[in-house]
């Protein structure tokens, strides 16, 4: 084989392999930060989830995600209900947060 075929025969090849490594690159859906998953659940918005906070975030998602509300989540309904999510944009914090290193959960000491 001549040196510029085989040279073109090599790029074309690692394109092919490539290109499905780049498309599911691009198709990872965004994954919210803890600080925006304890937003969402925060009901009295003091940076921490108490277990009672986290158990009522668990059922709304629960009942997010039951589309036909029997009391049970099939793997399509779960499959459906993160895809809508990943599209969806993660919530802002509001405007009554305070910033960043003024929460109680950024305040505590690290031993």
């Amino acid at each position: 084989m001549k040196p510029q075929i085989r040279a073109y025969a090599l790029a074309l090849a690692a394109a092919l392999v490539a290109t499905p490594a780049l498309a599911q690159e691009t198709a990872k859906p965004k994954t919210m930060s803890s600080a925006e998953k304890i937003a969402v659940i925060d009901s009295n918005r003091d940076g921490i989830v108490t277990a009672e906070e986290h158990a009522a975030g668990a059922r709304a998602m629960f009942e997010r995600m039951d589309a036909d509300h029997d009391g049970k989540v099939s793997a399509a309904e779960m499959d459906a209900a993160h895809r809508a999510m990943s599209q969806q944009q993660p919530p802002k914090a509001n405007a009554d947060d305070p910033p960043p290193n003024e929460r109680p959960m950024d305040n505590k000491k690290k031993e």
